[in-house]
């Protein structure tokens, strides 16, 4: 008897069985919650459960991204995919710089795309979230279209515990990609730093790349680093310690000898 389902468990896919000890563990987290809600071990659990899941919907779905990734049409999905993430990123950096500077987002390209940097993972953690959450929806409503009709028509099917078998593999793939959808969500919140925190940050970032020292300049401190903007502003920053304070002013340029009009100059002939 051992032997047979030492077999029968080896023919299962990996999938199969993340799943199984998926469910068993979240099981044991929602038992340990029933008693502590708001215990480390309950949490963990279900957080490990969940992961476990998530691992097995990966694993199940692995051979479906390899065609996609090598298809023409799968390729231009996923240029799409990191052009919306990108062009996400750029615009929540530039909010940044703006926000942290007082000052054109514009002017300080290098700051807004290192920021942008920074912004991209936990974008896409949240698109695959988004993602992983209507795949495994639409699982669950395909796994319930197909169990009703099972049981209605169940005489009529012929073999039909193969369709009842289909149903509950697109029940459980659709639970874990629920799950994925959930961890992705825990990772972003994990990674995703508030912007009030990231101001200073971006000061520092800027004073490192965008701020530079321009001696030879007319109008502007020959030992600071400036950083010049439209109709004549300039902004100086300055370091102390780890905070960047920065100034804005206009270039002060030289005073330039003042040239008479062509018609009002005078002529040493006419003086005698």
């Amino acid at each position: 008897m051992l032997t047979y389902w030492r077999s029968r468990l080896r023919e299962k896919p990996l999938w199969w069985h993340c799943y199984v000890i998926g469910f068993v563990i979240v099981v044991a987290g929602a038992l340990a919650s029933y008693f502590d809600r708001y215990s480390l071990i309950a949490t963990s659990l279900l957080s490990l459960g969940m992961a476990v899941g998530a691992a097995g919907f990966l694993a199940a779905i692995a051979p479906a991204l390899v065609v996609i990734w090598r298809s023409p049409i799968g390729l231009a999905l996923l240029a799409f995919a990191h052009l919306l993430v990108g062009f996400v990123a750029a615009i929540k950096a530039r909010h940044l710089v703006a926000n942290a500077l007082q000052l054109p987002p514009h002017d300080f390209d290098l700051t807004v795309a290192i920021l942008a940097l920074l912004f991209y993972p936990p974008l896409w953690l949240a698109f695959a979230a988004v993602i992983a959450t209507v795949v495994g929806f639409l699982g669950l409503a395909m796994a319930l279209l197909l169990h009703v009709p099972t049981q209605l028509l169940k005489p009529l099917i012929t073999p039909p515990n193969e369709w009842e078998a289909r149903g509950l593999r697109l029940l459980m793939h659709g639970a874990a990609a629920m799950a994925l959808g959930m961890v992705c969500v825990l990772l972003t919140q994990l990674v995703e730093i508030d912007e009030a925190d990231l101001r200073p940050a971006a000061r520092l970032i800027a004073y490192a790349v965008d701020y530079h020292t321009v001696g030879a300049y007319p109008g502007v401190p020959a030992d600071q680093k400036i950083r010049l903007h439209e109709n004549g502003v300039v902004s100086i920053a300055r370091l102390t310690g780890l905070t960047v304070t920065i100034e804005v002013t206009s270039v002060k340029l030289p005073d330039e000898p003042r040239s008479e009009p062509p018609g009002e100059r005078s002529s040493p002939w006419l003086a005698r």
